[in-house]
């Protein structure tokens, strides 16, 4: 699990997010994206859990978990960014673009990619730092 602080110097957290599923190349759930292939070669797809206090406002996070904040490192230590893609999965199924107080989401994340392996990178600009996932 990972958190996000409020605008109170990290005093309290107020977003918390969970990598639940991580899948290469998953069967496509969209039914206008059977049989699209990635354009980049590989769809990786992120399954989430995002719950947010009472003490969230939208102001303490835009665009959580947002999927052009996330990058792929390649097995060749090459970083490529832009690979967010809203392919392979059904509009219903990604995570919403804004959250409200006191709420629990689940949603995933489409990225594309010519990596069948790399570590995914997420640096959302409003803080330092940030997480990573080998795959």
């Amino acid at each position: 699990m990972a958190a996000l602080c409020a605008d109170n110097g990290c005093a309290e957290f107020t977003v918390t997010f969970t990598l639940d599923k991580l899948e290469v190349d998953p069967k496509c759930t969209d039914k206008y994206s059977r049989g699209v292939k990635a354009e980049n070669g590989h769809f990786v797809v992120l399954s989430f859990t995002v719950k947010t206090t009472d003490k969230f406002t939208g102001d303490n996070v835009y665009s959580m978990l947002n999927p052009y904040d996330f990058s792929i490192v390649g097995p060749d230590g090459i970083t490529v960014q832009n690979t967010s893609s809203t392919g392979c999965v059904a509009v219903s199924e990604l995570l919403p673009s804004n959250f409200s107080p006191s709420s629990q989401y689940v949603g995933k994340v489409v990225l594309d990619t010519k990596h069948a392996k790399g570590v995914i990178v997420y640096r959302p600009g409003m803080i330092d730092g940030g997480w990573e996932w080998e795959y």
